[in-house]
């Protein structure tokens, strides 16, 4: 009797977990936006890591767990520890391939992000690898068209960084020709720079 007393007392526990965890994520969340609109990088990311804490604990799936990992990786970025944001966002991508499949739902946001990432590192190369996942996995969600500004912009972006790999010239005039002429115009959202990387 006692033992069956215990379990149910532990499902119940359960029960409760889950919405308190996801109210306490939800808070986290908002307190790391929060600071990130002030650029308080260090303060968005404590809360953002505690989000992923909060999101494991409470067991709220593997979307909330990847979209605390993503932010805290580019908080990461920002502050220039490209270790810990490159992992993050690789570790994101891992997170939501069992729930969009390769490459589905976000994944073009982590892709984007490692591209500036690397861009920022000098690892021009890898930025052209990520960039040609990135924009595949945008199209579908018809990117291209809720954001044309923003999708011009990244290709833009995406011909400086294959000029930078070396790649032959004909491959970024190609990419500069599609996005036509470069507009130095507000875009439909903000895009994010990392500065140089902390040796």
């Amino acid at each position: 009797m006692r033992t069956l007393f215990v379990t149910f007392f532990c499902f119940a526990l359960l029960g409760c977990s889950p919405a308190r965890h996801a109210n306490l994520w939800q808070k986290e969340t908002q307190d790391a936006v929060a600071a990130e609109k002030n650029g308080d990088y260090e303060l968005a990311g404590k809360y953002y890591l505690d989000g992923i804490k909060t999101a494991q604990d409470g067991m709220l799936g593997n979307e909330a767990v990847a979209a605390s990992t993503y932010d805290w990786g580019r908080m990461m970025g920002m502050q220039g520890k490209f270790d810990h944001a490159e992992e993050a966002f690789k570790r994101s991508l891992v997170l939501e391939e069992p729930i969009y499949g390769e490459n589905g739902g976000h994944a073009y946001m982590r892709w984007f992000e490692l591209a500036r990432l690397y861009t920022a590192a000098g690892r021009h190369k890898e930025a052209v690898g990520a960039y040609q996942k990135a924009f595949p996995a945008a199209l579908k969600l018809r990117f291209d068209e809720k954001y044309p500004k923003v999708y011009k912009h990244l290709l833009h972006d995406y011909a400086d960084a294959l000029d930078k790999a070396g790649a032959p010239a004909a491959r970024s005039a190609e990419v500069r020709k599609n996005a036509g002429p470069k507009k130095s115009e507000p875009l439909e959202m903000e895009i994010q720079y990392y500065p140089p990387p902390v040796r």
